[in-house]
C-alpha cells in the first residue's frame, strides 16, 4: 500500500487562486500524483484534473488552472545547465558524467599503479580530484555536501581512506540513481519552473526532441 502513495508521476502546472483577502494570484508549480490517484482520476476530464492538481498544491480557493506537461520518472529535465534524471518535485538524479582534468587523472593512476605515496600526495591528489567535482557540479551541490567533501581531505591518510575517498566521490557523481554513503547523491530542491527546461524522447529513446523551456506558457511570469 505504501508504494501505492509513491509518486508515480508528476505535472507542471499552473493555477489561479483567490486569497483569504480575495486577491486573486497565478502560480505555476509541479505536483506529484501517486499510482493510487491515478486509478481514482481516471475517467475526469482534462480541467477537472487541472483543478485536482492545483487544490494539491494551494489550500486557498481555486478558480481556473491549467497542465502544461507531465513528468515521468526518470524522465531527462535540464536545470541551471545541469542534466538531471526527474524522480519527484523535489528529488532528481545526477544525469552529467564526470570527467576529471587530465592532470588529476594522471595522479590517480600513478597512486593506482604503485599504491604507495606520501599522506601529503594522497590528500593533495584528493583535493584536486575534490575541486573538479565540485567545479562541474557547483549548480547541483547543496553547500552542505561541498563541506563533507572538503572536509574528507583531511582524513586521507592512507591508500586505503584515498582509495575509499575516490570511490565515494566517484559513486556521488555517478550519472544515474546510484549515490555514495559519505557524500550523498540525489539532487533535493524543489524545481524552478521558470528555469527547468523539459527533455521530451519517445519510449525508445530514438527520438529526441531538444530541452524545451515552458516558461512563456506559464501563467505566474
Amino acid at each position: 500500500m505504501h508504494s501505492a502513495v509513491k509518486p508515480e508521476c508528476s505535472y507542471l502546472i499552473s493555477y489561479i487562486e483567490e486569497t483569504k483577502n480575495g486577491k486573486q494570484k497565478a502560480k505555476s508549480t509541479i505536483v506529484n500524483f501517486s499510482i493510487i490517484e491515478k486509478y481514482q482520476m481516471e475517467k475526469t476530464d482534462d480541467k477537472e484534473f487541472a483543478l485536482y492538481l492545483a487544490r494539491k498544491a494551494t489550500n486557498n480557493k481555486v478558480i481556473d488552472a491549467k497542465v502544461h506537461t507531465k513528468l515521468s520518472k526518470h524522465q531527462l529535465i535540464v536545470t541551471e545547465d545541469n542534466p538531471l534524471y526527474f524522480v519527484s518535485r523535489s528529488e532528481m538524479n545526477n544525469a552529467k558524467q564526470f570527467r576529471p582534468r587530465k592532470s588529476t587523472l594522471q595522479k590517480l593512476y600513478s597512486i593506482y599503479r604503485n599504491q604507495e605515496s606520501s599522506k601529503e600526495h594522497y590528500q593533495n591528489t584528493f583535493e584536486m580530484l575534490a575541486a573538479d567535482a565540485i567545479k562541474q557540479y557547483r549548480n547541483y551541490l547543496p553547500a552542505s555536501r561541498i563541506e563533507k567533501i572538503n572536509e574528507y581531505i583531511a582524513k586521507v591518510e592512507d591508500y586505503d581512506t584515498f582509495y575509499k575517498g575516490v570511490e565515494e566521490l566517484f559513486a556521488m557523481a555517478n550519472a544515474g540513481a546510484g549515490r555514495s554513503n559519505i557524500f550523498g547523491g540525489r539532487y533535493e530542491r524543489k524545481l524552478n519552473p521558470k528555469t527547468t527546461k523539459i527533455i521530451h524522447q519517445s519510449i525508445t529513446g530514438l527520438r529526441y526532441r531538444k530541452p524545451k523551456s515552458y516558461k512563456n506558457e506559464l501563467w505566474e511570469q
